[in-house]
C-alpha cells in the first residue's frame, strides 16, 4: 500500500521518507486492528421466569480501552439480571475498531407436578397416589407431606396428601390431591325361615346381600 504513495516536488528525501514511514506504521496498525473480536459466555436462567441469567464478554486483540453498548442499553463489558433473549453488543476500541457479539440467554420450560388419589374400600384397603412432573430440569426428587421422598405413595389412610418436587436447578413445584373412603358398609339379611317338620326335616337359609 506504501509503494502507491508519490512523493510531492520539492520535498527533502530524508523528510519525504520519515513521514513515509510513519504513515505506513499508522496504515498497518489501523489495519491489524481490523482483526479485534469478543466472545461471550453465557450463564442461563435457572428456573422458569427468573432474571437471573448473565453474559460474560471477553475482548480479545484491539486497543484499549473498548465501550460496550448492549442491545438493552448496558454500556459494562459483563452484564447479569438478565430474563431470556437474544443480546447484542457493540464493541469499539481506542482505534474505532468494531465488532459485534450476539448471545442467547436460554430458561428451562416451567416446572409442574401432578397428584392422583383415590379412594379406599374393603377391597382395596390400600392406595397408590402416581405423581407426573413436566418441565425444569431433571432428575427430580420428591418431598411429601407425610415426609416420603418416593415418586408414588402409597396410603391406607383417608386425608389430603401434598407433593413438592425438586429440580437439579433447585426450583420446585407443589401439588395436593385427596384420598378419600368409601363408607358405605355392605349390609346382609336373611329370609324368614321355613319351619322344619317331619316331611321337611331340612331348610335352606338365603342370605341377600347388598349396600345400603
Amino acid at each position: 500500500m506504501c509503494d502507491k504513495f508519490e512523493k510531492p516536488l520539492n520535498m527533502p528525501t530524508m523528510r519525504y521518507t520519515f513521514l513515509l514511514l510513519l504513515l505506513c506504521l499508522l496504515v498497518g496498525a489501523r489495519s491489524s486492528q481490523a482483526q479485534c473480536s469478543a466472545d461471550a459466555v453465557v450463564t442461563n436462567i435457572t428456573c422458569f421466569g427468573l432474571n437471573n441469567g448473565s453474559i460474560d464478554l471477553s475482548t480479545t486483540d484491539g486497543t484499549a480501552p473498548y465501550t460496550y453498548v448492549w442491545s438493552n442499553n448496558q454500556t459494562d463489558e459483563d452484564i447479569s439480571s438478565l430474563a431470556a433473549g437474544t443480546y447484542t453488543c457493540t464493541v469499539t476500541d481506542a482505534l474505532d475498531c468494531v465488532t459485534v457479539v450476539e448471545a442467547m440467554v436460554t430458561e428451562a420450560p416451567a416446572l409442574s407436578v401432578s397428584a392422583f388419589g383415590g379412594i379406599l374400600t374393603c377391597v382395596a384397603p390400600s392406595v397408590v397416589i402416581p405423581t407426573t412432573v413436566n418441565g425444569g430440569t431433571s432428575p427430580y426428587i420428591y418431598l411429601w407431606s407425610d415426609g416420603a421422598t418416593t415418586a408414588e405413595l402409597t396410603v391406607n389412610s383417608a386425608g389430603s396428601y401434598a407433593v413438592t418436587a425438586t429440580d437439579f436447578q433447585g426450583c420446585t413445584a407443589t401439588a395436593q390431591t385427596s384420598v378419600n373412603q368409601d363408607v358405605n358398609m355392605p349390609t346382609c339379611s336373611v329370609l324368614p325361615p321355613d319351619i322344619l317338620t317331619c316331611v321337611f326335616p331340612v331348610v335352606s337359609l338365603d342370605a341377600t346381600r347388598w349396600r345400603a
